[in-house]
């Protein structure tokens, strides 16, 4: 097609094909802060599986959240 209309190089398509993701995405999402806060699953992965069941917007990235994240504030007694 790209020879047709004079262009050097074709286009380029991404073909999504994890639907099984998306489908469950509310359900494992509580599975997976469970083994992101038990220990089982590290940050980062849960930020990616967050990101790949389109929880998360595509557009972010695990670095730059990470740099954004405060440790929680201890207070003193109860």
């Amino acid at each position: 097609m790209a020879e047709w209309v004079g262009e050097a190089e074709g286009g380029h398509i991404t073909i999504f094909k994890d639907f099984g993701a998306t489908s469950l995405a509310a359900a494992s999402a509580e599975l997976l802060f469970k083994g992101a806060s038990s220990g089982l699953l590290s940050a980062e992965s849960y930020f990616n599986e967050l990101k790949r069941r389109g929880i998360l917007s595509p557009d972010l990235d695990w670095e730059s959240e990470r740099a954004k994240i405060k440790p929680p504030k201890v207070g003193r007694g109860s």
